[in-house]
């Protein structure tokens, strides 16, 4: 039930990770994820922006979001992540290899999201299901409620 954390992104001032070598992130900005952060901590109840900056690394005509979260024991799919990434995320298909794009999305963080300390992977696969993009972002979903300076633990 984690929702499109997302994603991602990665690269820039976020904790982001990728996947392999292959990927070609050029940058990422989580709203509110601060430089240097070991997790981006997300608010329960808030909206984020995520902004994803990459060259391509193939010609495709179609662009599929895919995302998990490792929680309770596995891994589960993003809830929410539209799966059309040329659909209204600032990308239009079809994109070409060498060129530069800028993915952006919005993700909400529900109230009924469980507090809880998770890594989001995040993929954008090409029209033959090789990835474009891939990284993994370390979060924290916190209430309002939760002390960012107490390692995450409520203090009610």
């Amino acid at each position: 039930m984690l929702l499109l954390l997302l994603l991602f992104t990665l690269a820039k001032a976020t904790p982001f990770t990728k996947c392999d070598n292959n990927s070609s992130v050029q940058s990422v900005d989580v709203e509110g994820c601060p430089d240097g952060s070991e997790w981006c901590e997300l608010t329960q109840g808030k909206k984020y922006r995520v902004t994803i900056n990459f060259v391509s690394n193939a010609d495709s005509n179609t662009l599929t979001a895919t995302g998990s979260a490792t929680g309770h024991g596995g891994q589960i799919a993003l809830i929410g992540l539209d799966s059309n990434a040329c659909d209204d995320n600032n990308i239009q298909c079809p994109i070409k290899k060498g060129q530069s794009y800028s993915y952006s999305l919005t993700v909400i963080i529900y109230h009924g999201y469980p507090l809880l300390e998770s890594t989001v992977t995040f993929r954008l696969h090409d029209d033959k299901n090789n990835d474009v993009i891939c990284g993994k972002l370390p979060v924290k979903v916190v209430t309002v409620l939760t002390c960012k300076l107490c390692l995450g633990k409520n203090l009610f």
